[in-house]
């Protein structure tokens, strides 16, 4: 063969050659080419379709559990007026954007199962904006214990509903992000078979090409398929340190693309991270104190009894003494001011105990373990007390603050949570009626009280219900003319038969503010049946409504009797509101304007168990009193025991002195009479002239003739 024909079969063999590798290269370019655009769409879409939604699920679920805390602050009670209205607005404003945010979503994502669950979220998020709406209207009218129990029962459970099915399109959008990553996967993996196939084919050309095939495109394209196998493994660390490509092609694009999908989802999983920690925190630790709170303590306590634990535990409930009257009196931010104050000290000279806890309000909880007897724990309850021995300076003021103790022991006192915890607030109640700052162990005794108060409890709401009050009226005898002058209206409870002593079932009434409705039945009842009577023809007559501590300070007070004697119309100066000394001592200026108002009414005010309490003339002749009743314990001995004696006559002469009515209670016998009007005594009242009577016979008392000779 000549050179030429060799030079043209080689140069048919180089065309031939070129022409393979050319429609190699074209075969590889256009292979390369779909695959990446579809790999290129594929991560577009995914950012799109997935990773946005995401980004608004956990926006979602960040202002799901904002507006679950703010709810929790309002309905506790602790909030004032600002902070009330600005967690409102912040309520009413972080569920409009939650509804934003879910139009969005919906917006954004193509897949059936999530349009399913977007529309069951948008019920389910109306549903729970009505539930708001509702608490918030129980919030303004400030009845807290109704909020928290309506919270609980609906617009706790909403929320969980809701963040269920949050969770639930999270998990869907991490199932379709996590399959659109495999198809990414396997389209690049079938590109690289592609490669290798024709690389087979040939092989002097891929050797040729391959280093710069693989720095363009297989390189690249590994990276990617790497980080998001991390991703897709639950490694995040695939997020960080990918630097991508700056070509126009679309290799730069889809590294471009990733690059910048996976910054976002780096952003996404940090907020997310960082909302977790923020929600863990809020559930565990106390806002204002940043002691563990309620929720902690039970886990915590929960924890102990599933370990069924042998050693003895000592569980101190502490709550601090007068603490409603700073808050009602200097604010609530004192009050939170010197909770913080208490908690920190504690802290500082309480380091060795289990736990210490804020379980709400001003109740503080301390579990104590491994002690080797009670003295132990008597010894910690003083260094408890020992806290509050130094006062409090909050805002340049110095408060003097104590606490009252319970304590329950585990096991003797319970074998459970919920009755230790039960036993060491009974004994906390107790200590507090006993004596402020102390400390008391639990008993069983203390546990029949508790069930009678509870009891007690249960026999007023019913007797509120099903109308078993009545009204019982026991006349005032002007202690001259022997002519009833007026009435005393007392309160009676029927029960099974018996009737149920004022002493005890008053006390609880007052504690769980179930004398508000009852005292102002009894002041509409008094007044209806006085007017009754005087329609009737009888001649009329003062009668007298003993007002509670709670009842004289309670805001209404001089509406709700101006509209009583409104609707009853009874003139005004029929009226008589019996007040003790305890109710208005420690109040002097507001109890002054108090008794001015009601005395602007036309009403009369006499002071009931006059003598029990720390009245005297200086502060008395202050007050528009129009008269004075001499308790009963000092009437009892009044003709025998000196003492007794010489306090009615001093009482009696400080009356007159300020032209006050006197009136002596209890009166039942002859020469307790004889020493009350030789002494000038006004009237008197008591089973000497008649016992307190329902109304008809009562009537009949009325309708015997005003001459009381026969009688006293």
């Amino acid at each position: 063969m000549s050179m030429k024909y060799l030079d043209i079969r080689m140069s048919y063999k180089i065309f031939l050659i070129i022409l393979i590798m050319a429609c190699f290269l074209a075969l590889i370019g256009f292979s390369g080419y779909s695959a990446i655009k579809k790999v290129a769409v594929n991560v577009d879409t995914m950012y799109n379709n997935r990773v946005v939604p995401m980004e608004i699920l956990g926006q979602s679920r960040v202002l799901s559990k904002n507006v679950e805390s703010n709810l929790l602050i309002l309905i506790s009670g602790r909030a004032d007026n600002i902070e009330h209205t600005y967690l409102e607005d912040s309520v009413t404003r972080d569920m409009k954007e939650f509804d934003q945010l879910l139009k969005k979503f919906q917006k954004n994502c193509p897949d059936a199962l999530e349009q399913e669950l977007a529309a069951k979220l948008v019920t389910e998020s109306n549903d729970y904006n009505n539930r708001i709406h509702t608490l918030l209207q129980i919030v303004s009218v400030e009845e807290y214990e109704n909020a928290y129990i309506y919270y609980t029962k609906y617009v706790q459970a909403q929320a969980k509903v809701i963040d269920n099915i949050l969770w639930q399109m999270v998990d869907r959008s991490q199932f379709l992000a996590d399959k659109q990553n495999v198809e990414g996967q396997q389209l690049v993996q079938q590109f690289a078979i592609g490669i290798l196939l024709l690389a087979a084919a040939a092989c002097l050309i891929a050797i040729l090409v391959g280093i710069r095939f693989t720095k363009m495109l297989t390189h690249p394209i590994n990276q990617i398929v790497y980080h998001v196998e991390q991703i897709a493994g639950g490694d995040m660390n695939g997020l960080n340190g990918y630097v991508p490509l700056n070509t126009k092609d679309e290799i730069g694009r889809l590294s471009r693309g990733f690059h910048r999908m996976s910054n976002a989802l780096n952003a996404h999983v940090q907020e997310i991270v960082t909302a977790n920690s923020q929600i863990l925190e809020m559930a565990y630790q106390d806002a204002l104190t940043h002691l563990p709170n309620r929720h902690f303590f039970v886990e915590r306590l929960t924890k102990l009894f599933s370990e069924n634990a042998k050693q003895p535990m000592a569980l101190l409930f502490i709550d601090l003494d007068r603490f409603k009257f700073i808050n009602d009196t200097l604010g609530h931010n004192v009050g939170d001011s010197i909770l913080s104050s208490v908690a920190e000290r504690m802290k500082i000279n309480l380091p060795e105990l289990d736990t210490l806890a804020r379980l709400g309000g001003d109740e503080f909880v301390l579990l104590y373990r491994n002690f080797t007897c009670e003295q132990q724990v008597s010894t910690v309850a003083k260094q408890v007390i020992a806290v509050f021995e130094q006062p409090f300076l909050i805002e340049g003021k110095t408060f003097y603050i104590t606490c009252s103790i319970g304590i329950s022991l585990y096991p003797q006192d319970g074998h459970d949570m919920a009755s230790i915890l039960r036993a060491a607030d009974t004994a906390m109640y107790d200590a507090k009626r006993r004596s402020t700052n102390s400390f008391q162990y639990y008993t069983s005794k203390m546990r029949q009280k508790v069930l009678r108060y509870m009891e007690l409890e249960n026999i007023l709401y019913q007797a509120i219900e099903k109308e078993w009050f009545q009204v019982y009226y026991q006349p005032r005898v002007d202690i001259n003319s022997r002519k009833i002058v007026g009435m005393e209206a007392l309160l009676r409870l029927p029960y099974q038969g018996t009737y149920i002593s004022p002493a005890e079932f008053i006390p609880v009434a007052e504690e769980t503010g179930l004398i508000f409705p009852i005292g102002k039945w009894v002041l509409e009842t008094a007044c209806k049946q006085n007017k009754k009577w005087q329609l009737a023809g009888y001649p009329p007559l003062r009668v007298s409504v003993n007002l509670s501590p709670n009842q004289f300070n309670q805001k209404n007070l001089l509406s709700q009797i101006e509209k009583t004697l409104i609707e009853t119309g009874l003139t005004p100066c029929w009226l008589e509101l019996e007040i003790t000394e305890g109710a208005f001592m420690n109040k002097a200026e507001a109890t002054l304007k108090t008794f001015s108002a009601i005395k602007k009414l036309g009403v009369h005010i006499s002071i009931d168990d006059f003598g029990t309490g720390y009245s005297s003339l200086g502060f008395l002749k202050r007050f528009e009193i129009d008269c004075l009743k001499i308790d009963k314990t000092f009437v009892n001995e009044i003709a025998h025991y000196d003492k007794d004696s010489s306090i009615a006559k001093a009482i009696i002469r400080m009356g007159k002195s300020l032209n006050m009515a006197i009136v002596a209670e209890g009166v039942e016998k002859q020469e307790q009479l004889d020493f009350l009007r030789q002494h000038n005594c006004d009237q008197v009242q008591g089973y000497i002239y008649s016992p307190p009577l329902p109304s008809t016979d009562f009537e009949l008392l009325l309708q015997r003739d005003f001459d009381l000779s026969c009688c006293l």
